[in-house]
């Protein structure tokens, strides 16, 4: 402990059969402000907080979930009304020799980076070490002497190492559950990893930089139950290290995740226990192969983004099993898609980028999101297509040559469609994205379009909508990010109930014949004032295409860095509403071809 008034050193948090020794008795923890020693006065304040935590722990063995009469462990520390340093690094493990778990995940280590190892390798029981995100950028090659031989739980993902894998890690050969995904780990990996004969988690996904191959001797881990290798550069044939696997009599993989690698082959027909399958973005070709049909526990196939060609093979379409996902895109599959497939409730299919062709496939009730796009679909789209699938919440169809009316959908963007928007598709609730850009759709904008609140992004552009901008698209759909109305025949002013969309970072009203003066409320749409946040990044999923100083062009993964404002090409009068100048992310602002006049803000450059 250290003399500093206000001062709470407690080395690093410890969870385990001594724990009693870190937090509960007086010679190991004492705040110096409350020792009698010092010629201090003592903190009632800190002292009660003590002892309500004290009082509190229903299981000394173990910080997590304990009652603390409501109060979390931050809080406690929190009541420290006079601390000025908290150290929760770096300690001496001394008199813990029979400490088997120890849990410091989530606290920033950064400052024990240096020896938190070797704080470690003072361990000899320990039987599982979890340090996941605590900013650990060093990794020890070499240890004079492993101390910690029992260790059968490593987890020590996020952390940032920049080494290659250590060779101490071959000495635990009692390892069960290896985890050291979304660091930055080099190198190929060890021959000698062949010794974890007990293994049954290894998770190195995300370390861009793990290559080579995966050999025979590997195939080892015959109690493996999850692999998961994404994300680096491993390479070559995998059949082999496969074969390995499934020499095993009694081989229980249930998860293999190969994807975002440069890996060839095949898979052999013995993985039968396999529920999970992802191979994404590989370099595998040819026709996927027949083996993948024993695979009696299936429920996730991710094939996508390899090279594979042919029809779909006969065995999936025999495939007994409700799948959960199915995502075969970006591949040079043909042919037409059955509709006797068989999914789990709200599963995830993704055919995109193929060359299927025929009707569109209705499948079952339980297809949540339905990405079809770029393919060779033609033919009307189905009437009954929300009847038959109605809890969707993504269908893509854009990139086709379908015709006909327009049913219930999402995406339907670049086809041949015609007529009005049906009542039906107000019966969508849950929608979140309606594309119906660049079609042949006429007449107003239905107000049953206002049921469908959940929308985050409305793309009705380059289509033949007249008359109003309805004034409902502000008040009903108050989730919006884009709103792009642009090319079509409205003739109107802006309706004043737009500013409420406080979440809209797209606004494209541009090429129609709108009237009158912009209005000032404009400078209420905070979402162009503020950056996106981590929730509204998910949202952005489609793609859209915006004309920036006469240039088109189409954003898909980039879409959420844009911001953007257009109202060219209108009949706007007026002056420009110096409100627009708080608009401080604003990247795009087009006014062009329009009849305004007056003078310019002085602080628009600052947009």
């Amino acid at each position: 402990m250290s003399n500093r008034n206000g001062v709470l050193k407690f080395g690093k948090m410890v969870a385990g059969e001594d724990i009693r020794k870190f937090f509960l008795l007086e010679r190991t923890i004492k705040l110096s402000s409350c020792d009698a020693n010092q010629n201090m006065d003592c903190l009632e304040v800190e002292k009660e907080a003590l002892l309500k935590f004290k009082q509190g722990l229903t299981d000394p063995s173990d910080l997590n979930k304990n009652n603390f009469e409501g109060m979390e462990i931050s809080k406690f520390i929190g009541s420290l009304g006079k601390l000025r340093y908290l150290n929760l690094s770096g300690a001496s493990f001394g008199g813990l020799s029979s400490l088997k778990y120890l849990n410091l995940g989530g606290i920033d280590l950064r400052k024990a980076t240096a020896y938190w190892l070797q704080t470690v390798n003072t361990l000899p029981s320990l039987l599982e070490l979890h340090m996941p995100n605590c900013q650990l950028s060093n990794l020890s090659l070499s240890l004079s002497f492993l101390n910690f031989t029992s260790l059968s739980v490593l987890h020590l993902s996020n952390n940032g190492f920049d080494s290659t894998i250590p060779h101490w890690l071959s000495n635990l050969s009692s390892l069960v559950y290896l985890d050291l995904n979304s660091n930055n780990l080099q190198g190929g990996l060890l021959d000698a990893f062949q010794n974890f004969i007990s293994l049954q988690l290894l998770d190195l996904s995300k370390n861009l930089n793990i290559e080579g191959k995966l050999l025979r001797p590997l195939g080892n881990w015959c109690y493996l139950r999850t692999l998961i290798l994404s994300v680096n550069k491993l390479s070559g044939e995998i059949t082999e290290f496969l074969d390995g696997l499934s020499a095993c009599s009694y081989n229980t993989v249930e998860n293999l995740d190969l994807g975002f690698n440069k890996l060839t082959g095949n898979l052999p027909n013995s993985l039968g226990h396999l529920k999970n399958l992802s191979s994404i973005m590989n370099q595998m070709s040819g026709i996927i192969p027949d083996s993948l049909g024993e695979l009696s526990s299936l429920v996730v196939l991710e094939l996508n983004e390899n090279s594979w060609e042919g029809t779909i093979p006969d065995w999936l379409l025999k495939l007994d099993l409700p799948l959960h996902e199915l995502d075969i895109a970006y591949n040079q599959l043909s042919g037409r898609v059955p509709n006797s497939l068989v999914f789990n409730y709200l599963a995830n299919v993704d055919l995109s980028s193929n060359l299927f062709d025929g009707p569109l496939p209705l499948w079952s009730s339980n297809v949540s999101t339905l990405y079809l796009r770029d393919n060779l679909f033609s033919g009307p789209i189905p009437q009954n297509i929300g009847e038959a699938m109605p809890i969707q919440t993504d269908l893509d169809i854009s990139w086709n040559s379908l015709n006909g009316s327009t049913p219930l959908s999402m995406d339907m963007s670049n086809n041949s469609l015609s007529g009005t928007i049906p009542r039906s598709l107000g019966s969508l609730t849950t929608l979140r994205f309606l594309v119906l850009s660049n079609n042949n759709l006429f007449g107003e904008l239905p107000s049953y379009l206002q049921n469908c609140s959940a929308l985050e992004s409305l793309d009705l552009g380059d289509n033949k909508f007249s008359r109003n901008i309805p004034s409902w698209i502000g008040e009903s759909m108050s989730s919006l990010l884009i709103l792009a109305l642009q090319s079509n025949f409205f003739r109107c002013n802006i309706p004043l109930e737009i500013c409420a969309l406080s979440a809209l970072h797209i606004l494209d009203l541009s090429h129609n014949h709108v009237l009158r003066f912009i209005p000032p409320c404009f400078g209420n749409l905070s979402g162009f004032k503020s950056e996106l946040s981590d929730d509204d990044l998910e949202r952005f999923e489609e793609r859209l295409k915006l004309v920036a100083k006469g240039r088109a062009l189409e954003y898909y993964n980039t879409l959420y860095l844009v911001n953007s404002l257009d109202l060219s090409n209108n009949s706007l009068s007026g002056e420009i509403p110096i409100e627009l100048t708080s608009l401080l992310k604003l990247g795009t602002l087009n006014l062009s071809s329009n009849n305004l006049g007056g003078n310019i803000p002085e602080k628009i450059g600052n947009l």
